[in-house]
């Protein structure tokens, strides 16, 4: 996948992203989806970070998962209520990907990975964010 190299705003205000293999791709809506990275919003568009901690009390999150074996495919997210925070399972054909969203507040990261273990037995060895 190639990656892209410029964004630049035309006289409309459209905005053109263009990538280090030459193409040019113009849309009216981009989903900046790069995370902490914040590649669009953050450094091409030098957004400034806005923190919104006082309102959003789930903080951190614990993943993991484990590859499929005979159980079936649900065509959904599953999410659910956990002790400090809520969890969700995404399923794929080969994979089955698990998470707990929780605040710093309430437990403590060692804590909610314990509970994320408890809850989901098969789950390879989880990671923090």
């Amino acid at each position: 996948m190639a990656q892209w190299t410029a964004w630049k705003r035309g006289p409309q205000g459209s905005r053109d992203l263009e990538f280090e293999d030459g193409r040019r791709l113009v849309a009216d809506f981009y989903v900046d989806a790069s995370g902490f990275r914040s590649e669009l919003l953050g450094k091409a568009l030098e957004e400034p970070y806005v923190s919104y901690d006082k309102s959003l009390f789930c903080d951190r999150a614990v993943v993991g998962g484990w590859e499929r074996t005979t159980e079936p495919i649900l065509p959904y997210t599953t999410a659910e209520t956990m002790d400090a925070g809520w969890s969700w399972q995404i399923e794929h054909e080969h994979h089955v990907n698990r998470g707990y969203v929780y605040s710093s507040q309430a437990i403590s990261d060692d804590e909610a990975a314990a509970e994320f273990r408890a809850k989901n037995p098969r789950c390879r060895s989880p990671c923090g964010w």
